[in-house]
């Protein structure tokens, strides 16, 4: 019994720490419908904001292959409620529920089109950038959206987090963090960091996790991208000084340092 209640403890304890921090902020989500998408099979959008008085930047997340329509809010609840929970306002694409598509990216972009003149618009801060984040599939619509000059300049795009992405060609022009695992055999790390040497003119990230695999931005535990997607969005569409830090300093807590709360098999910017 004693060896089953220490198991039980350091378990807990274990868990706890391989977790996301969650923000200061409850997080509240709604479903909109009739948006319109071109890769199909559904017309909704999930959005996730938080619970407080004043506006929030915006972000426009892409998910990953056969992960949109009902299953995109199961997947990805943790990482994006969590991010909301830090002060964004996060609307998430349904569209291309079981095929991939290409044009997830003209998606991505039609949500922070489509928001502009909805009921949630009044909740957005358009006096700050807004952001870009996707998974696989959706985290090579990121890097086709950041490359899209006429988007970037239509929409304030000031930064991008493309977790463990498809190979895109080209650089991104905005500040783009790239995320990947040593143990992702989907798309590994080695058509990932091309993506990350081939981008300049910005500032750029490249994380890969020592030990996650593809899912590690998906529901099941541990997520650990959460706090530092967050943070790259605070520095450059908040101007952060800590959110700068936690991703480009030398601290306990930052992103790449040598006592980051992370084990990293490469961590570079």
């Amino acid at each position: 019994m004693r060896f089953t209640t220490i198991a039980t403890i350091l378990s807990a304890i274990s868990s706890v720490l391989a977790s996301p921090r969650h923000g200061p902020y409850n997080v509240t989500e709604e479903v909109a419908t009739g948006i319109d998408y071109i890769c199909g099979g559904d017309d909704g959008a999930v959005i996730y904001y938080p619970d407080k008085e004043s506006a929030s930047p915006l972000i426009s997340f892409a998910h990953g292959y056969k992960a949109g329509g009902d299953k995109m809010d199961p997947s990805y609840k943790t990482l994006l409620e969590g991010v909301a929970s830090w002060g964004y306002v996060v609307i998430a694409l349904k569209s291309a529920p079981d095929e991939f598509c290409w044009d997830e990216t003209t998606d991505q972009i039609t949500s922070l089109q489509w928001i502009q003149t909805s009921k949630f618009a009044p909740i957005v801060d358009y006096e700050k950038k807004t952001g870009l984040m996707g998974h696989s599939m959706g985290g090579a619509a990121t890097h086709l959206s950041a490359k899209n000059l006429d988007a970037v300049t239509t929409y304030n795009i000031g930064a991008a987090v493309a977790l463990h992405p498809v190979y895109v060609a080209g650089s991104s022009n905005v500040p783009i963090f790239y995320g990947t695992g040593s143990n992702d055999t989907v798309v590994p790390p080695s058509s990932v960091k091309p993506q990350y040497s081939a981008t300049n003119g910005v500032g750029k990230v490249y994380a890969n996790i020592e030990g996650a695999t593809h899912f590690e931005p998906n529901t099941v535990p541990p997520n650990r991208w959460v706090d530092f997607a967050a943070a790259f969005f605070d520095c450059y569409l908040q101007d952060s000084n800590e959110g700068c830090d936690t991703i480009f300093g030398s601290g306990e807590s930052s992103l790449c340092s040598g006592d980051r709360p992370v084990p990293m098999e490469e961590c570079i910017f």
